[in-house]
């Protein structure tokens, strides 16, 4: 790939990963859209479902913002697809926002105009918190479209790397689950991780990948879902859910890639096919 092109690459990747895929049409911020009613009076009252993360609950990618433009949230996020698949499920509120980071669950995020993703004040009503996090502490997108602009090879196991998993380790033992126990105390806790981008024969899909970046996003998504896999299973009442093969057959570069290519604003975050084989899987595990 010439310079130039790689270059062009790296400025939209700069705007678009992980959170920041730029808007296109005018949102409607702080809209909570309402699934899972029923006309049936005899049915039961829908379980209040709360959606929490960065842009893969929040939907980027998956245009227009239609649910919040500040924070790319859409309607076809895998939270919104997942309740069409569960109709017991109420979404109450989807309040991912594209580039979180784990910090943004517990506290404050001025530049977004957000105040902490986690209520501070218990809610006994909510039967269900869905999230995905983690992805954005360690620059996964960013990492792993390294490997078209730069070089990527060994970044998954880097001294930096490493540190960063640490980090959000304990993070998300000490911190985060604590506060969504406090907060939601009769909930179902789910942590979603995150899928693979590319196949495991990616340097035929992929031919910028060279010989020797050919497993590193793999290894680079591997590691995050293993370091939060971990934490969940260091505490309470938290579910891991493993998305990592939801994209089987349509990864980045192949023919029907259910992944926005690199020279998309839109780069490395799900089509709408893409969430919705996302709720697929969330959904079978909830039903275990």
């Amino acid at each position: 790939m010439m310079i130039s092109m790689r270059t062009t690459v790296a400025l939209v990747i700069a705007v678009a990963v992980f959170g920041g895929a730029c808007a296109q049409v005018p949102g409607k911020p702080h809209a909570s859209p309402s699934h899972g009613a029923t006309t049936a009076t005899a049915a039961p009252r829908p379980k209040g479902f709360v959606a929490l993360g960065d842009s893969y609950t929040s939907g980027g990618g998956a245009t227009p913002y239609d649910v919040d433009l500040a924070c790319v949230v859409s309607s076809q996020s895998w939270p919104n697809q997942l309740v069409k698949l569960e109709p017991r499920l109420h979404l109450i509120q989807n309040r991912a926002c594209g580039g979180a980071q784990t910090k943004q669950l517990l506290q404050p995020w001025p530049q977004r105009g957000r105040q902490a993703q986690i209520s501070r004040t218990p809610d006994d009503s909510v039967g269900l918190v869905a999230f995905t996090i983690g992805g954005n502490d360690l620059h996964m997108a960013q990492t792993i479209a390294s490997c078209f602009t730069a070089d990527c090879a060994g970044a998954a196991s880097s001294r930096k790397a490493w540190s960063y998993l640490d980090a959000l380790q304990e993070q998300l033992v000490m911190d985060v689950y604590p506060a969504l126990r406090r907060a939601y105390p009769r909930a179902r806790l789910i942590h979603v991780g995150y899928p693979l981008l590319t196949s495991e024969d990616a340097g035929k899909s992929c031919p910028w990948l060279a010989p020797e970046e050919r497993a590193e996003p793999t290894a680079i998504v591997n590691a995050i879902n293993g370091a939060i896999r971990t934490a969940a299973s260091e505490s309470s009442r938290i579910e891991y859910v493993d998305v990592a093969h939801a994209f089987a057959g349509h990864e980045l570069c192949t023919r029907d890639s259910w992944v926005y290519d690199l020279a998309d604003e839109r780069a490395l975050h799900p089509t709408a096919a893409g969430y919705a084989a996302l709720a697929a899987v969330i959904d079978r595990a909830l039903r275990r």
